[in-house]
């Protein structure tokens, strides 16, 4: 099989998957500058039901439930057409958006209900240790900072439930004990390759508000939305595919190849 250029950034000279949160950065970040434009266009497109509900705000009863709903379920279908995208690319297969947004919407039942079980739990657990906090008197402070980093781990354990739910022919609750089961032990790292990523946009983000005309600044932080919104779904395909990898025993590319075939 001819390696991917963007798979030598996450394999060793074996192909075994690098656990290497700064190399994860930098493959998503090299599939987006590879696939900027079919990748791009994704995201403005799942953006703009939010930009334009900005401007034209939904009135009536179902006006706040409209207004949270469709932004929501737009991103959502967008992030899993950018994990398919990235699993083409990684398999060194061309971009197919459209393909992949018919599929997001297959799944989309799934990976929604993944999404609302975890915000539950994790909402779940900060609640309970918010409540704990006013009946511990003066270890109210510390039941909470532990409830609150209870709360990242969990986020983090079920990170992968999403891409889970878009690859594999599974239910949400299937979905979030996979997530659980690839990412044990490597949780940090997860979430240090979200930091690290999110540290890089910021940046960016500081140098876009020194901009001094106010159209292009607004220019600046409507793409600067879009990256954030694609890197983050790629880096998130990419640490997927790195942790099924070594969950599997696999190749890297082997791993590429089964999450492409399963997606086409």
């Amino acid at each position: 099989m001819t390696r991917s250029p963007h798979l030598q950034r996450i394999t060793s000279g074996r192909g075994r998957p690098r656990l290497d949160s700064t190399a994860w950065v930098a493959c998503a970040l090299q599939i987006l500058r590879a696939r900027w434009i079919a990748v791009s266009a994704v995201g403005a497109l799942a953006l703009a039901p939010s930009w334009w509900l900005d401007l034209h705000p939904p009135e009536g009863d179902w006006g706040p439930a409209l207004a949270l709903g469709i932004p929501w379920v737009a991103a959502l279908l967008g992030e899993s057409a950018l994990l398919g995208s990235a699993a083409q690319a990684l398999d060194g297969r061309p971009s197919r958006p459209l393909k992949m947004i018919g599929h997001a919407i297959w799944r989309l039942p799934v990976m929604a209900a993944a999404i609302v079980l975890r915000t539950a739990a994790v909402a779940g657990i900060i609640t309970l240790g918010a409540l704990a906090s006013d009946q511990a008197g003066d270890y109210g402070s510390l039941i909470l900072v532990t409830s609150l980093l209870i709360a990242i781990g969990v986020s983090s354990a079920f990170s992968q439930a999403t891409a889970v739910a878009f690859s594999e022919r599974c239910g949400p609750i299937h979905a979030l004990a996979v997530s659980a089961e690839l990412t044990r032990d490597l949780r940090m790292t997860v979430l240090k390759a979200k930091l690290k990523l999110a540290a890089l946009l910021i940046l960016l983000g500081f140098a876009i508000g020194e901009i001094s005309s106010p159209e292009l600044r607004l220019l600046g932080e409507r793409a600067l939305e879009v990256l954030w919104f694609v890197a983050g779904a790629l880096l998130t395909a990419v640490s997927y595919l790195v942790l099924r990898a070594r969950a599997h025993r696999q190749r890297v590319e082997s791993a590429a190849r089964e999450i492409a075939d399963a997606i086409a």
